[in-house]
């Protein structure tokens, strides 16, 4: 999970997951540690908005699941906890998803409160599909409507489908909903309502789509993150690669592409044109 604004960056890393990260035009340095269940060997659910000089952290009070009743942990870039909210108010909420057949639970955080937020809302669509009884991941709100990923089955507008496939997260890009993920074993990305094939590997293994956008602009075209690094796929952009390792999400910092790299302690690494 990474969040950016500007040339100011905060994600979640760490081999459980719980290490907060942040970084102000430089290497991504750890500031705090947010937990995790060692009873149950389970690291909560959790999303990151920047907003002004602060992270809010989206945690759930209990379990690992990111369902209500919701916490909210308000982080200075170095790592100070400053503030903590908990409930869950009305309101837009477009951080997480979570789908029981066609009923969706939404949540969220209110940046001018800090505190959380959640909606509630019928589909009429059985969302996670034939194959699963629930499924959860981050949505994208843009051109009045809610863009749901269901890992295995596709991409959802509402309760209407897309494309059919494995779909990492949705993103706006330069006004565009754009998409990536394997359909048919085979790489793609979803741009202005069409599926545009990618040569070369999937993305990703099946199941395992990264929360992190995979899609980045560049030029006019678009450069799609390929998890193990190496040459990077791209629809209308220029070649791209990536030293090999594991990586989870490529963005712009500071008017740079670049991508996170997955390890004890991740780190930003340069895409190469």
């Amino acid at each position: 999970m990474i969040a950016v604004a500007g040339d100011t960056v905060a994600c979640l890393g760490g081999w459980r997951g719980d290490l907060l990260l942040t970084s102000r035009g430089g290497p991504l340095a750890p500031v705090a540690e947010l937990g995790w269940n060692a009873r149950t060997q389970a690291t909560p659910q959790r999303r990151l908005l920047l907003h002004e000089s602060h992270v809010f952290v989206l945690e759930p009070v209990d379990g690992y699941r990111l369902l209500p009743p919701l916490r909210v942990r308000r982080y200075s870039l170095d790592g100070r906890e400053l503030a903590r909210e908990e409930g869950g108010d009305r309101g837009p909420a477009h951080l997480s998803y979570h789908a029981v057949g066609s009923r969706v639970t939404r949540c969220g955080i209110d940046a001018a409160t800090g505190r959380p937020t959640v909606e509630e809302e019928d589909l009429g669509t059985h969302l996670p599909g034939p194959r699963l009884k629930e499924c959860s991941g981050a949505p994208l709100f843009a051109d009045g409507a809610l863009f749901y990923p269901a890992r295995m089955h596709g991409l959802f507008r509402g309760g209407e489908i897309l494309f059919h496939g494995d779909p990492a997260a949705p993103q706006l890009v330069r006004g565009e909903v754009v998409c990536a993920g394997n359909r048919g074993g085979r790489p793609g990305v979803y741009r202005q309502g069409r599926w545009h094939p990618l040569g070369g590997e999937r993305l990703f293994p099946d199941w395992r789509a990264p929360l992190g956008p995979l899609v980045a602009p560049s030029g006019e075209g678009l450069i799609v993150l390929r998890r193990e690094g190496g040459a990077l796929p791209g629809h209308g952009a220029p070649p791209a690669r990536l030293p090999e390792g594991v990586y989870s999400a490529i963005v712009v910092v500071g008017g740079r592409l670049m991508a996170l790299r997955e390890a004890e302690t991740p780190s930003l690494v340069a895409v190469e044109f």
